[in-house]
C-alpha cells in the first residue's frame, strides 16, 4: 500500500476517499507521505501543501515525510526542511532529518547545521546532531566544535555537545573540559558539563553546607557528614 501511495498518489487518494472508517482515514496522510518520501519527494512536497488534513503546519505529517526522504537522500531532505517556514513543524522536521543524516556523516552534517542563519534553528539542529554523534563517538563531537572559526558559534557548538555528553557520561565530559587552558571558556564549560542535580545525595557524595537563620537574626553554617 505504501508503494502504491508513492507511485500513484492521486490514484491512492481517489481510492481512499471511498473509505468510511474514520480511524483508517487518519492513517492515510502518513501512508501517502511515507511512500512519496522514498519514491517521489517532489510530489510529497506538493501533497503536504494540498492535503486537507494539514500541510506544512502539520508537524506530524511533515516529520513523517522528512524522515522517509532522509532515508534515501538526507542532504536533500535537510535542504527542504531548512526552507520551511519558521515554526514547530520546521524544527521537528529538521531535527528528525538531521538525526538520520548524522548516522551517516556526523561531521558533515554538523558543519551544515552550524551554517544555518537563524540562531533558534541552528541551536535545535546542533542539538539533534550532537545527540546522535555523542551516542556514536562522544570525544569527536567537541573536538569538531573546537575547530569552528566563528567564536560565538564555536561556543554554541561546544556548549551543546558538552551538555549532552555531561548528561550521559559526566565524568568523561568533565575530564575533557579539564584539558582546556584556564580561562573564561573553561570555567563556563565546566558548568555546562555538570550532570543535572538530583534531589538526593548519592552514596559517598559530600553533602553541601547550609546556612541557617537563627531566631535572633544571626546565621550559622550547618554541615552534614
Amino acid at each position: 500500500m505504501i508503494g502504491w501511495a508513492g507511485k500513484d498518489a492521486a490514484g491512492f487518494r481517489s481510492w481512499s476517499e471511498k473509505l468510511t472508517d474514520p480511524e483508517e482515514k487518519k492513517l492515510l496522510p502518513h501512508l501517502v507521505l511515507h511512500g512519496l518520501g522514498r519514491l517521489n519527494p517532489s510530489e510529497g512536497i506538493a501533497q503536504l501543501k494540498n492535503w486537507p488534513a494539514g500541510g506544512d503546519s502539520n508537524a506530524s505529517q511533515t516529520v513523517c515525510f522528512g524522515k522517509e526522504w532522509a532515508a534515501v537522500n538526507p542532504q536533500a531532505a535537510a535542504d527542504w526542511a531548512k526552507s520551511l517556514a519558521e515554526g514547530g513543524a520546521k524544527e521537528a522536521a529538521l531535527k528528525s532529518v538531521l538525526r538520520i543524516w548524522a548516522y551517516q556523516d556526523a561531521a558533515g552534517v554538523a558543519g551544515w547545521a552550524e551554517q544555518l542563519p537563524a540562531q533558534e534553528s541552528r541551536a535545535s539542529a546542533l542539538e539533534a546532531v550532537m545527540e546522535t554523534w555523542i551516542e556514536q563517538d562522544p570525544r569527536a563531537a567537541p573536538i569538531w566544535a573546537e575547530g569552528v572559526k566563528d567564536p560565538n558559534r564555536k561556543s554554541e557548538a561546544l556548549s551543546t555537545g558538552l551538555r549532552i555528553w555531561g548528561q550521559r557520561e559526566p565524568a568523561e565530559a568533565r575530564q575533557w573540559v579539564e584539558r582546556l587552558p584556564e580561562g573564561r571558556e573553561k570555567t563556563a564549560l565546566r558548568e555546562v558539563a555538570k550532570p543535572p542535580r538530583t534531589k538526593g545525595i548519592a552514596v559517598g557524595e559530600e553533602a553541601p553546607d547550609f546556612t541557617v537563620p537563627t531566631l535572633d537574626g544571626k546565621t550559622f553554617k550547618l554541615s552534614i557528614s
